[in-house]
């Protein structure tokens, strides 16, 4: 009877054994996909608000991309049973059942540069971006705000006039990003992508330079082979895609101050109500010198900022101690009589990034910086927003991955 009992013990400890083994894998992943997730977040926005620092003090930025995250579990256990079996006294029965899980993670960082961090950071705004955003429901006032480098006339660069002196560029741009919020609350508003006329490049190719491998090459540089009669082939590229802004004004008034501002002289359509309806075609200004002379008055140039000059911009609404700016670690702005300009006051209702001395309560994100520590508050909802469309514009600028050395790290504990 004894051996039977312990026989019996020993099956239960291995089955036991066995059960703990089946579920460890849902247990593990139910808890760390999610606390892995939550790392990544987090790790990216504080990159994020660190890069914008550094330009607030005028250094270079770096971007380290997250190039994979594998995790390795080791699970091991154990069982024993044992027993005392002395003559002419009772038996005993010992059983014994132990385990340990461990975690051995290991991360993959690249740095972004060469042709990757051209097209991400240094490269301007994709048009294809903006109207992507723009009907995903974003407030069309704060996107302008931030991708919008220049349209018409108006730049988007914070300059205030004196008393008594008319309107300045960026007032003038405040403006007209009010009057399209209004309409976009209206339901008036809309952006509409169109595709550029293609551009001839060589007009007469020979057929036997046509091939498989030539086709696939001028598809993937973005060109397409016409056939043409006789069997020639006519190389042309897609040209510049441009926005056509359809907008419903409450008013001729309120369409002819747009107008104004734009200097712009769409046509219009008449609409119930007295609103007037008018549709603009935005023309990249690299291409307005071609494109902007076919139809005057219908043509509006706009430039977008490129990502470096979207951080340089929310940049300017970061708060710094006084000592740094006695020291000189951050730019004085001016105005033409000499006098010092807060820029911080005409963005901050866009982006407002606090500093303070010790790490701060109730932070949505923070990074810690020459001896503070800059954040941006959690009750702060209007920051959120725009921080979070900063992400969202770095996100879709490019899809390649990271180029450059990669550093593996293995991380124990």
């Amino acid at each position: 009877m004894t051996v039977a009992r312990l026989a019996t013990g020993l099956i239960v400890a291995a089955a036991a054994v066995a059960l703990a083994g089946c579920s460890i894998g849902p247990t593990v992943l139910q808890s760390n996909r999610a606390q892995y997730n939550m790392a990544v977040q987090r790790s990216a926005s504080e990159q994020l608000l660190l890069n914008m620092v550094r330009l607030k003090y005028r250094e270079p930025t770096l971007f380290l991309q997250i190039g994979s995250i594998s995790s390795h579990f080791n699970y091991t256990a154990n069982a024993s049973v044992g027993g005392t079996f002395p003559e002419g006294g009772p038996d005993t029965a010992t059983a014994g059942l132990g385990g340990s899980v461990s975690e051995q993670p290991t991360l993959t960082y690249a740095p972004l540069e060469g042709k990757a961090f051209a097209n991400r950071i240094l490269t301007e705004t994709d048009m294809g971006t903006f109207t992507l955003l723009v009907r995903g429901g974003w407030q069309v006032d704060a996107l302008m705000r931030l991708v919008v480098e220049r349209i018409g006339p108006m730049r988007n660069w914070p300059t205030v006039s004196g008393p008594g002196e008319p309107p300045t560029a960026y007032e003038r741009f405040l403006e007209l990003v009010t009057i399209w919020r209004e309409r976009q609350r209206a339901g008036d508003l809309r952006f509409i992508r169109r595709s550029g006329e293609p551009v001839v490049v060589a007009a007469d190719v020979a057929a036997e330079d046509v091939d498989l491998d030539a086709v696939m090459a001028a598809d993937a540089a973005g060109y397409r082979l016409e056939p043409q009669d006789g069997g020639r082939y006519r190389l042309q590229k897609g040209g510049t895609a441009s926005l056509v802004v359809e907008v419903a004004y409450a008013s001729a008034e309120q369409a002819d101050r747009a107008d104004e501002l734009l200097a712009a002289e769409p046509e219009r359509t008449p609409l119930p109500r007295g609103r007037v309806l008018e549709r603009i075609e935005l023309v990249p200004t690299h291409e307005w010198s071609v494109a902007g002379a076919g139809e005057p008055g219908r043509r509006v140039p706009i430039q977008l900022r490129s990502y470096s000059d979207l951080l340089y911009y929310v940049a300017q609404g970061i708060d710094v101690p006084e000592g740094h700016v006695a020291d000189g670690l951050t730019k004085i702005y001016r105005d033409p009589q000499g006098e010092p300009i807060d820029r911080r006051t005409l963005t901050r209702d866009l982006l407002d990034v606090r500093c303070a001395a010790l790490p701060p309560a109730g932070a949505f994100v923070a990074v810690p910086y020459r001896g503070q520590w800059f954040y941006i508050a959690d009750s702060d909802t209007a920051s959120k927003d725009a921080f979070t469309l900063l992400s969202i514009v770095f996100a879709l600028q490019s899809d390649e991955k990271p180029a450059g050395p990669v550093l593996t790290l293995p991380v124990s504990g």
